[in-house]
């Protein structure tokens, strides 16, 4: 009975929403010189290839934002709505609305635009818009499309298969059903067994299980209509066919599919991994303790031999680096990867062809930077380019990253006994002068960016654009931040703000704090809290 009051809301709902807009289409109708009505009783065959844009339809997208389905019909909302979560209706390009906007843009069914699976407050139908009428009705929990003309219904947490006429096609119910995008008229399946789901594969034609539902994870292979990748009850990798025959004679702990090469499967057995092709024949033996899934450009793939040294090899077995390191670091955001043996560091890149070893093992330790790489040698530091070529010999006592949390742009800041020296992250010198201090001065509008630095020649600290040049005059004891050319500065233990624009003080140092939001300063002093912001180049309170 609760669902039946239920769907005769919703029922309500609808109606009362579409008598609204139709009202809404009434009054363009009546606007309009020479219109051809369209009778509501219209036929499916009138719709079908007509691409006709009649006044009333642009009177209607005057009001309301519309999206294409198809060349007959389009989604409607609100212009008014800016929100990410809008209210869906359908309209025709006739201008008449054939559903209201109370729905969430959904799905169509099954390929064909003109069926299309909707949905308001969580209750699921489908709808055809050729016959203007729910061949679903719309009192579900979820509705799915499994294949052409075949569907997945969701209610009390279980799965009914239905053709398009909306009857079962089988009384077994589901815990999941899923298509298959490579297999026409085959269902993924699941049931929940002791607690664990485990899938199979149903035949919509024959209507009965052709792999029963005895897997743990159940993936279609890309490029292969009828070989997938399963997980036994022991944890144990194999590919099977969709008669459920093992493609495999061996189980294997884990078994990787490759795009690139896929006559060729990573398994792991016996916590040793390996490399066998289709007829499971042996490619690479079953004896390294990691072969890295992911290829680089040559087709290598990082790995680690018996003897735990690292190196590179391809699918078939070509050995593309010699494996003679104790640790190779990779680094997703640069060609470059620190190599290890011993106590030393050196650089292979993997930019172009085969990965190649630019620089041998012969500093204490290499930290990546992507465009730039810091040496350290006998505690001694320096700089590298991304083609492994010196920029700065190990002449530094300390080398360090400004900016570390940003992605390009990285200041560096080197120390030469007790001064300072500001370098680019191509290891040029923003200024040829040694400072007491140095750092960047955060920029507000930017998340981990910066546009200048705060340099002390002596006591205080001034203001260094990037091509190190110092722009004012006066100094200040700190330089907190920087919000669009105005500074949030400090003098002894009050604070001000200073702009770079008019250079000079806009608030002086007479405040306990001064801070900034994303929208505006925050002004405080003693119990006095005032919130700032820009106003035709000036500051005045909000």
């Amino acid at each position: 009975m609760k669902h039946k009051l239920h769907f005769l809301g919703l029922f309500i709902i609808i109606n009362v929403h579409f008598a609204n807009a139709q009202e809404v289409i009434e009054v363009l109708e009546e606007t309009e010189v020479e219109e051809t009505v369209i009778e509501s009783t219209e036929s499916s065959s009138s719709y079908r290839n007509r691409n006709t844009q009649s006044q009333a339809y642009y009177k209607f997208k005057e009001k309301y934002e519309t999206r294409s389905i198809n060349n007959d019909f389009d989604w409607f909302y609100d212009k008014s709505i800016t929100s990410y979560s809008k209210d869906y209706g359908i309209v025709d390009r006739n201008g008449k609305i054939i559903l209201p906007n109370i729905f969430r843009n959904s799905s169509s069914g099954g390929g064909d635009s003109y069926y299309q699976i909707l949905n308001v407050d969580g209750k699921y139908g489908m709808f055809d818009l050729r016959e203007n009428q729910w061949v679903i009705p719309l009192n579900n929990n979820n509705v799915v499309s499994v294949s052409s003309n075949f569907y997945g219904v969701k209610n009390n947490d279980m799965y009914t298969l239905v053709n398009l006429a909306n009857k079962p096609i089988s009384s077994k119910k589901w815990a999941s059903v899923e298509k298959i995008y490579s297999l026409e008229n085959y269902v993924k399946v699941s049931e929940l067994k002791n607690g664990t789901v485990q899938y199979g594969v149903f035949s919509l034609l024959e209507k009965k299980l052709i792999i029963p539902c005895q897997y743990k994870s159940f993936i279609t292979l890309s490029g292969s209509n009828n070989i997938f990748k399963v997980k036994n009850e022991d944890n144990q990798y194999n590919l099977i066919d969709l008669n459920n025959e093992p493609v495999f004679k061996t189980w294997y702990q884990e078994l990787t599919t490759m795009y690139k090469t896929p006559n060729r499967f990573i398994v792991k057995k016996d916590d040793k991994y390996g490399v066998i092709n289709k007829r499971e024949e042996s490619i690479i033996p079953i004896e390294y303790m990691s072969i890295e899934s992911s290829a680089y450009s040559d087709g290598s793939h990082l790995s680690r031999n018996k003897n735990g040294k690292y190196g590179f090899i391809t699918m078939d077995g070509e050995v593309t680096l010699p494996f003679k390191y104790d640790k190779i670091d990779k680094k997703y955001s640069s060609n470059n990867m620190i190599s290890k043996s011993g106590d030393q560091c050196g650089v292979v890149t993997i930019k172009s062809g085969k990965p190649t070893e630019i620089i041998s093992c012969e500093y204490d330790n290499i930290t990546n930077l992507k465009a730039v790489l810091i040496t350290e040698q006998n505690n001694k530091y320096g700089l590298l380019d991304a083609d492994g070529s010196e920029i700065v010999e190990p002449y530094y006592d300390e080398i360090n990253v400004l900016n570390n949390n940003s992605y390009s742009n990285k200041a560096l800041k080197a120390r030469k006994k007790k001064m300072f020296y500001l370098l680019s992250d191509s290891g040029q010198n923003i200024s040829n002068k040694g400072f007491v201090d140095a750092d960047i001065i955060p920029d507000d509008t930017k998340s981990n960016g910066f546009t200048f630095f705060k340099v002390k020649q002596k006591d205080e600290f001034q203001i260094m654009d990037k091509v190190g040049k110092i722009i004012n005059e006066n100094g200040f004891d700190d330089i907190l931040s920087e919000y669009k050319n105005y500074f949030i500065v400090k003098k002894g233990n009050k604070y001000g703000l200073f702009s770079l624009i008019s250079n000079k003080m806009v608030l002086d140092y007479s405040y306990d704090v001064i801070t900034r939001t994303k929208e505006f300063f925050i002004v405080i002093n003693g119990s006095n809290i005032d919130l700032m912001n820009l106003r035709q180049g000036k500051i005045v309170k909000i």
